[in-house]
């Protein structure tokens, strides 16, 4: 696993470089490695998906739920793949999965940022703790409270995009019950006409 970890990591790296074809094939050997990976088969679902490779990248995002159905990182790229698909209700489903499992993830962060703070406060309070002892609970807890910082302001973004799709796809609802029902009005128009010609047609 851990190798696969690294091909993975590296796969990222080339990217970020533009290298398509050296992080195809990273991602891809660190599937070989371990094809249980969540990370591995989103990685290659994102490369798909950013070569046109819609189809192939669905397929992998399918794969690395399958893994790992609380990889909420999946739910969130695949939301926004359907999306493209011109899919708008099951990006919408997507994203709420998404904000689901990253409100669970949000709640462990609280609580072990909970239970640290909780040691720091021991630590400082025990006059045979060492300053050492002191700082390196206090960089514990400044990373776990940064960590929760991001991952509440993620949050709070996805909620802007769940809302932004959900006009969208309120809105077209409303048009297409809007043609419905000029539709249906003009059927009843026709079945109407049709019936007052039958009437003349019989006196």
């Amino acid at each position: 696993d851990n190798k696969a970890d690294v091909y993975n990591n590296r796969g990222s790296l080339k990217l970020d470089m533009d290298d398509i074809n050296g992080a195809m094939a990273d991602y891809e050997k660190a599937i070989e490695l371990n094809p249980n990976s969540p990370a591995a088969f989103s990685n290659r679902a994102f490369l798909k998906m950013k070569t046109g490779d819609k189809r192939g990248a669905l397929d992998d995002f399918n794969k690395s739920i399958t893994c790992n159905p609380d990889f909420a990182d999946s739910y969130f790229k695949r939301g926004n793949l359907k999306y493209e698909m011109n899919d708008s209700k099951g990006a919408l489903e997507d994203f709420n999965k998404q904000q689901d499992k990253n409100a669970v993830a949000m709640m462990d962060m609280m609580l072990n940022l909970e239970k640290e703070n909780k040691k720091l406060e021991e630590l400082k309070n025990n006059t045979s703790s060492t300053s050492e002892e002191i700082k390196e609970q206090e960089k514990v807890v400044s990373e776990l409270s940064t960590e929760l910082a991001k991952a509440e302001s993620q949050y709070e973004k996805n909620k802007l995009t769940i809302n932004k799709y959900q006009k969208e796809l309120n809105l077209a609802q409303a048009e297409v019950n809007g043609l419905t029902n000029e539709l249906n009005n003009n059927k009843k128009e026709l079945e109407d006409n049709r019936s007052s010609y039958q009437k003349v047609s019989d006196e």
